[in-house]
């Protein structure tokens, strides 16, 4: 079983310093480190508490908990506010976590690695071999190389080198999306969320 997570906290830097994407979101560029993990809490679909904060029934509970994980003895000011009724910044920075998308950036991640693959293949090609050959009526060889066959291959070649390095840094860190393995959820304790499990880990 795998599960992944969306801009998962991992140690104590900013998220937004973890995921440059998140500056251009002018509902996160305000906060500081503390109060933009308080929002990713409570507005990533992908957080331990999410599931409890869109539940009428648990919402005070998973704010409470979001406290406690995020915030530190002096911003019991913030904190206050927060027990109060969800300050309309952090209402907008939860609203804000919660349009990313975790399911369409797991697709687009798993497309952009078949991409690769497929390029892999592609490109796997022995220009000596009879694809680059011309063949007569019965589809025999004629021994003739076929000159269109290979410059079409070599402008193919060309296209996928030139950008396959977009491609690659997409596959390697434009999702934001890292999994937690089935080992991994089943060490963490009862009090313990698999975020916090990484906290400590890292």
């Amino acid at each position: 079983m795998e599960k992944h997570v969306l801009f998962e906290p991992r140690d104590k830097k900013k998220l937004s310093t973890l995921y440059p994407e998140l500056k251009d979101n002018k509902d996160l560029q305000e906060f500081n480190t503390r109060e933009l993990l308080f929002c990713w809490y409570l507005g990533c679909e992908s957080s331990p508490v999410y599931d409890r904060y869109v539940d009428p029934k648990t919402e005070n509970e998973a704010i409470e908990e979001a406290i406690k994980k995020c915030f530190k003895p002096l911003d019991k000011k913030r904190v206050s506010e927060i027990k109060k009724g969800i300050p309309k910044d952090i209402q907008k920075g939860i609203e804000a976590f919660n349009k990313y998308n975790l399911s369409l950036r797991v697709r687009s991640q798993r497309l952009v690695s078949k991409v690769l693959s497929n390029w892999e293949k592609a490109i796997d090609v022995d220009l000596d071999g009879p694809e680059f050959y011309e063949v007569d009526k019965n589809g025999d060889t004629t021994g003739r190389v076929d000159f269109d066959a290979r410059k079409k291959y070599i402008e193919m070649t060309s296209t996928i080198t030139k950008n396959i390095g977009d491609l690659i840094t997409q596959a390697e860190n434009g999702f934001a999306t890292s999994i937690v393995k089935d080992e991994d959820i089943q060490v963490v304790g009862d009090d313990d969320s698999f975020t916090d499990y990484f906290h400590d880990r890292n």
